[in-house]
């Protein structure tokens, strides 16, 4: 099922993705139960849930010695067709797991992009009582 799984991918991460050792697809399911109610209700943080578990996972391989990268360049609604992926349920995201190799394996326009990126100020997206844009 390889190539049926990066063909979900688009052109820039099937690139360098086929090199990894597996790829992994995040669905998270809509509904939930509740005490409450004997009929599933929506959720409203099976995104940020879903998101949750990719961050443990990510930082369970990074202890284990492996390396994961996260990847929304992909084609959802053919990833819903090809993954069979039921009614109530919304895929996520898409992540590669692997060991880290050298950077020469990569086409070269990613080569140049092999560098630590610097990260936004705290200041610019956490604020005091209001959200501003």
């Amino acid at each position: 099922g390889w190539d049926a799984l990066t063909g979900l991918l688009n052109a820039f991460n099937q690139s360098w993705a086929n090199h990894a050792a597996a790829i992994v697809f995040v669905a998270s399911k809509k509904t939930m139960m509740v005490p409450t109610s004997p009929d599933p209700v929506p959720s409203r943080s099976h995104s940020l849930d879903a998101g949750a578990a990719w961050a443990m996972l990510a930082l369970q391989a990074q202890i284990n010695g492996w390396a994961t990268h996260a990847m929304v360049g992909l084609d959802f609604d053919k990833a819903v067709e090809v993954l069979h992926v039921p009614e109530g349920y919304a895929v996520e995201m898409a992540f590669v797991v692997g060991k880290t190799g050298p950077k020469e394996q990569l086409p070269e326009a990613l080569q140049a992009r092999e560098v630590q990126s610097p990260r936004m100020p705290v200041s610019d997206f956490a604020h005091e009582a209001t959200f501003k844009a």
